[in-house]
């Protein structure tokens, strides 16, 4: 090996991997901020930069084997990570088969059951996922799966071991996933089990508990028969002696929220008082809210107000502003039937720490509470503060034409009416909305609006 090439490919390679390190960093930042758009101008740069290193060296490294094959190595991985990173910028703008073609790319560059090889694997996986190529998807994880479980076992390093059998775990219960969105549920019990045996055949039983509750949770969304919560019962005790301590608050949330959905509100406060030993402090706020949620649904007004105030003390404590919202969010319509100026103080403080959006909900709550006491000035009061927070928002508009139609002021009732279609037509045209709730409700208004315009004596308008 000529050793003066030598010693000017590894400095002329550094320099070049700092450089392209640097665009990626660059073309990162960018993306995460929002201009992906502009981080593809980037991902060019850095093609072009490795297209002159390449050209650079063909000439001088052919007479030397050894270089060239570091040469060859050098521009691989440096396509390689550009196309990869240029294919996440693309899947934030939305053009996901541009992102697989590129990921696409990068696999035929790579060498199989390389790190980079399952890493790719893995990547175009979880893209098809997301386009519910489901069969594509699954497959692909599976392969992922066995090439990390191989690299897994012929590393002699702990730490790399450790992450290739986290992530072969990982890509067999993704697996399972993909069977469970193409309807296979059988399928997807069964290959849950395997990653679950998987990670505990491997030392890693915390990663089992944590697939074994995604398990559990999918099949209580299929059948909450209390022959399904038995089941998860029965296997949470064989699991709690190796699980970490917030385990039984995770079962036990599980359990409880199958039961709200429903309508068992006893036992889902009971499952959830179960677990107030193992709520980790971080989450008691929300356990809190939960318990309180529960009580309203039961009807018992006093045990709401007390996990409601818990929860806010616990929000307080933990000091995260948008924790702290929640909380309050809640309280403002909450006392609006027990104490108004108690909810007045409750909303004053959530405009300090709540953004727009979470001021509108409170008042718009708040305002039906007013509505269904028959408060009518109470509830057009919150709900033109909510207004002046979200202006032209149709679920605002649409808590205003209630409020008429309570009040019987049906010319006040037509005039919002209008402005509520116009709002939800506007809304229905943009991209990223509920359709079918947004239509549904444009649908009873008009109605509603041509029974007014009719019983106002304008039979021709209504119709």
């Amino acid at each position: 090996m000529d050793l003066n090439l030598a010693k000017r490919f590894q400095t002329e390679s550094l320099q070049h991997s700092q450089s392209i390190s640097a665009l990626l960093r660059e073309a990162s930042t960018l993306v995460q901020s929002g201009q992906a758009e502009q981080a593809s101008e980037i991902y060019q740069r850095g093609h072009r930069e490795v297209q002159v290193f390449h050209d650079k060296w063909m000439g001088e490294v052919g007479s030397d084997p050894v270089i060239a094959k570091m040469w060859a190595q050098q521009v691989n991985d440096d396509k390689v990570n550009l196309l990869m990173s240029e294919a996440v910028a693309l899947r934030y703008r939305g053009k996901t088969d541009d992102a697989y073609a590129l990921l696409r790319s990068a696999l035929e560059v790579t060498t199989v059951d390389s790190p980079t090889h399952a890493m790719l694997l893995q990547n175009i996986a979880g893209l098809r996922y997301d386009q519910q190529a489901f069969e594509e998807a699954e497959e692909l994880f599976r392969r992922a799966h066995t090439e990390l479980a191989k690299l897994a076992a012929t590393t002699v390093e702990p730490e790399y071991q450790a992450l290739c059998l986290g992530q072969a775990a990982q890509t067999l219960a993704d697996s399972a996933f993909a069977a469970f969105g193409r309807g296979d549920y059988a399928g997807f019990d069964q290959m849950l089990n395997e990653a679950i045996d998987f990670a505990e055949q491997h030392g890693l039983q915390q990663l089992a508990n944590k697939f074994w509750i995604r398990q559990m949770g999918q099949m209580l969304r299929l059948d909450a028969s209390g022959e399904t919560i038995q089941r998860v019962k029965l296997e949470r005790r064989s699991r709690s002696k190796h699980a970490e301590p917030d385990f039984q608050y995770e079962v036990s949330k599980l359990i409880a929220e199958s039961c709200y959905e429903q309508g068992e509100y006893k036992l889902a406060r009971e499952a959830l008082e179960e677990a107030r030993e193992n709520v980790p402090a971080h989450s008691r706020w929300y356990w809190l809210r939960q318990l309180a949620g529960c009580a309203e649904a039961e009807g018992d007004i006093q045990a709401t107000l007390e996990y409601s105030k818990e929860a806010l003390a616990e929000a307080r404590r933990i000091g995260v502003p948008k924790t702290i919202a929640a909380a309050l969010g809640a309280m403002v319509p909450l006392f609006a039937t027990q104490d108004l100026t108690e909810s007045d103080r409750y909303l004053s403080e959530l405009r300090e720490f709540g953004d727009a959006d979470e001021i509108k909900n409170a008042l718009m709550v708040r305002a039906t509470f007013h509505l269904k006491e028959g408060n009518f000035e109470a509830a057009l009061s919150d709900l033109s503060e909510a207004e002046k927070s979200t202006p032209g928002d149709p679920n605002v508009l649409l808590g205003r034409v209630a409020v008429y139609k309570g009040m019987g002021s049906k010319e006040e009732g037509l005039q919002v009416a209008e402005q509520a279609v116009a709002a939800l037509k506007n809304q229905i045209r943009q991209s990223g909305i509920d359709l079918k709730s947004a239509s549904e409700s444009l649908a009873a208004v008009q109605e509603k609006a041509a029974f007014w315009t009719a019983e106002l004596g304008r039979p021709d308008e209504a119709f």
